[in-house]
């Protein structure tokens, strides 16, 4: 959850310094990014592969990563509807922030929360482009 606004086809240079940042995308990016698979993904271009996370623009920023009122649940001040983001590179720094290139990739609509601490985890639905 970011205060910055990012949309589908974005493309931006992420600078992570913030702990709970840093952590949710060294946890992401510890892991092989997904590649296409033979039956569920045959329409995908080698050049959607990456590592996935939602941006969500939320008043305030991380000052709101913690308060309740912020969950993401149906009636909370937090926004359910965020852009789909593909990590397409990432670098760690010298002075241990993370580099990432990141790309919007589609609108989403947050379903249900499914973690919230160390860093929020949720069921997603893609939303299509009219």
């Amino acid at each position: 959850r970011w205060e910055m606004v990012m949309l589908p086809g974005f493309n931006q240079v992420l600078n992570v310094w913030q702990p709970m940042y840093t952590h949710m995308f060294e946890a992401l990016i510890a892991a092989e990014p997904p590649t296409p698979q033979a039956d569920g993904e045959k329409g995908k271009e080698p050049s959607e592969q990456g590592w996935y996370y939602v941006h969500l623009q939320t008043p305030g920023g991380t000052t709101n990563l913690m308060n309740p009122e912020y969950n993401l649940t149906v009636g909370s001040k937090a926004p359910l509807v965020g852009v789909l983001m593909r990590i397409v590179a990432a670098q760690r720094t010298p002075d241990s922030r993370l580099a990432l290139v990141v790309q919007g990739m589609s609108r989403v609509r947050i379903i249900k929360q499914t973690q919230g601490e160390p860093y929020a985890r949720a069921t997603v639905q893609l939303l299509p482009d009219d």
